[in-house]
């Protein structure tokens, strides 16, 4: 569950890393530590690129790759903060992370709140980016009431630091891989996609109708699914799993207003990877 977010600051950078309390003296220690070993071994940006490529053709990655959420509006596809650590990985000198700055217990009528940070850092070209925020504590004050907030700033911050055409290509590259993957057995990927989506109380006709096929289309011997419309629908199925996004947005009811020719028009307009 999400925490409300009170206040959130974004901001883009090149001096030192953000002023931290004496407490933390020993996390300062290791970045100076990080910036020497960047400066002595750079990157090798024709092998790092080499290093995505090879990343990206792994299914386990491609399956992890991007997520759905909703958008003005619109539910999109978009790339996961799984990718965007791997990229960094394969970057190389990238740090990243989040950490707490404070935190202010309930008292009285005062629900209490906590302010985190989540950062990315190129050690070589000393790129920062950073975004605070202050969130409620609620009656789950753990880790776990945090965390989908806190990803969501990391995985902004990644991106805004890793080179912009090696991550779309990356996303082009994953979305290939669970492409091929499906088209590999596509009736045998679909009729496994319609009963884990039967599982989660979906009908066949619920997708049908959402995507814009024809009655029959959503079963292996339909005709109407290509191998990429399969990988898209694997990315909500484990969206919907993840409760990144609900169910009903993706399907809704028979009983509710059709939207199909909307979802077609925004199907054909937007990445292959969305409908």
């Amino acid at each position: 569950m999400d925490l409300p977010v009170v206040e959130d600051r974004l901001t883009q950078s090149s001096p030192p890393f953000f002023q931290q309390p004496a407490a933390y003296s020993g996390a300062a220690t290791e970045i100076q530590g990080a910036l020497v070993f960047a400066r002595a071994s750079p990157r090798d940006a024709e092998q790092a690129t080499k290093a995505v490529r090879a990343a990206c053709a792994s299914p386990t990655l491609a399956e992890r790759a991007s997520f759905r959420q909703t958008r003005d509006g619109r539910r999109i596809s978009a790339p996961s903060l799984r990718l965007a650590t791997e990229i960094a990985r394969c970057w190389g000198n990238v740090s990243y992370g989040v950490t707490e700055l404070r935190r202010d217990p309930a008292q009285g009528e005062s629900k209490g709140e906590c302010e985190m940070l989540a950062f990315a850092w190129d050690l070589e070209t000393n790129l920062r980016v950073a975004t605070s925020f202050i969130a409620a504590l609620g009656p789950r004050d753990t880790y776990d009431t945090n965390a989908g907030l806190a990803a969501s700033r990391l995985r902004e911050c990644l991106f805004l630091v890793l080179p912009g055409e090696l991550v779309d290509e990356a996303k082009r590259l994953t979305t290939r891989t669970l492409a091929e993957t499906c088209g590999a057995n596509l009736p045998g990927c679909i009729a496994r996609l319609a009963q884990e989506f039967a599982a989660l109380g979906i009908a066949p006709a619920r997708i049908e109708r959402a995507i814009g096929l024809a009655p029959g289309g959503f079963a292996p011997d339909g005709g109407q699914l290509a191998s990429i419309d399969v990988a898209t629908l694997r990315v909500i199925l484990r969206s919907i799993r993840a409760g990144e996004i609900a169910g009903e947005e993706e399907f809704p009811p028979l009983d509710a207003p059709d939207a199909r020719g909307t979802e077609a028009a925004e199907r054909s307009a937007q990445d292959p990877a969305a409908f």
